[in-house]
């Protein structure tokens, strides 16, 4: 898990979608976040609660600046 680099992961799953599809990293923030507080737990590689947290807001704010008002 270390030696895998999640930014190429991502560009390769965003390469592969159909352009409608909406795709949301919630990776950085919980990077970011993961430097001042615990986000996984401890023998588990899950997120705890507030790194559920942290990836629901991430991916609510990427997909409602994505998702165009009129398009319902």
């Amino acid at each position: 898990a270390e030696a895998s680099d999640p930014e190429e992961l991502q560009q390769m799953v965003a390469s592969v979608l159909p352009r409608s599809m909406i795709s949301c990293d919630p990776g950085p923030a919980l990077r970011e976040a993961a430097m001042k507080q615990d986000l996984y737990y401890v023998f588990d590689p899950h997120w705890n609660a507030e790194g559920h947290r942290i990836a629901a807001e991430t991916e609510s704010a990427c997909i409602q600046e994505k998702i165009k008002p009129d398009t319902f």
